[in-house]
């Protein structure tokens, strides 16, 4: 395996071991966020490719091209991270994104375009940044509905006597 492509694999595989410190809860409230957010990057992904906002020099395997190594692997356990740390802390769940979006695209983009995995096309970095937080915003608004949406079905059901 050429050095990029084991770095990507390492990049794919390294956040899944921080999820067992999240807690089984945890990992059950926010999962099907997760995966949610997970397509919408696939499809937001999908439009990069035709639009030609980024490219990637590296692939793992050809069913995980593109952005699929990053979307499985740190963009997947920081969704869980960041909604176990700030869900229902709009503010500071923003605030968090917005600096962890900035060091992507600044210092994170640069490691990745250093490395031959992947860079900024007809995108710029402001521009990214505005990408992603746009997925950040997405995955708060579905995990808000989805707990609004239990919450009122646990209203509607009568107690067991």
């Amino acid at each position: 395996m050429k050095r990029p492509k084991f770095l990507l694999f390492l990049i794919m595989i390294l956040p899944w071991f921080t999820l067992p410190f999240l807690g089984g809860k945890a990992i059950k409230r926010f999962l099907p966020a997760a995966i949610f957010i997970s397509i919408v990057s696939k499809v937001i992904d999908i439009i990069a490719k035709k639009r030609k906002w980024w490219k990637y020099y590296t692939t793992i395997h050809p069913l995980l091209k593109g952005s699929m190594p990053l979307v499985l692997g740190p963009f997947f356990a920081s969704a869980l991270w960041s909604l176990k740390n700030t869900y229902g802390k709009f503010a500071s769940y923003i605030m968090s994104n917005l600096l962890l979006h900035v060091a992507f695209a600044t210092i994170g983009m640069s490691i990745l375009k250093r490395l031959r995995i992947t860079s900024l096309d007809k995108m710029n970095r402001v521009q990214l940044v505005f990408v992603l937080l746009f997925r950040a915003l997405v995955l708060y608004g579905f995990q808000f509905m989805k707990e609004s949406i239990e919450k009122r079905r646990s209203n509607q059901i009568p107690p067991r006597n």
